[in-house]
């Protein structure tokens, strides 16, 4: 799993600030990048990351996406069918940071995908009234 790759690709500019608050919890890292699709279509940000991937070599990734359903999830799922990965939609702090720390603690992409949606699911609570 040590070549995995990690894109926070999200509407706006969410993925650079989450990115901002995972550096500034556990210091800088260049396990994930940052995607935006401010101004872009999807033709056009679909072939943004796919030049990435390809420039970098990657070929295993896992997108992390803000919004089921949207740009940023529509061109991860068309990039993905030429990169062997997986896109998790609601993406949150501790995701990422659960990336960063225990991505060499799983052998395997589907048993670290399901730890990273649980961290995030689990991190969604509320306060008692």
């Amino acid at each position: 799993m040590s070549d995995l790759k990690a894109l926070v690709i999200c509407h706006g500019y969410l993925a650079e600030q989450l990115l901002e608050v995972v550096k500034s919890i556990i210091g800088h890292t260049d396990m994930l990048v940052p995607f935006s699709n401010v101004g872009k279509s999807l033709a056009v940000l679909k072939e943004e990351v796919k030049t990435f991937i390809d420039s970098q070599h990657i070929k295993q990734a896992i997108f992390f996406v803000d919004l089921k359903g949207g740009s940023c999830w529509s061109a991860s799922c068309q990039v993905l069918q030429d990169v062997d990965g997986v896109a998790i939609s609601g993406v949150n702090v501790p995701m990422l940071i659960n990336f960063v720390s225990k991505k060499e603690q799983f052998s395997t992409l589907d048993e670290f995908v399901i730890a990273l949606s649980e961290s995030g699911k689990n991190a969604i609570t509320w306060s008692p009234r």
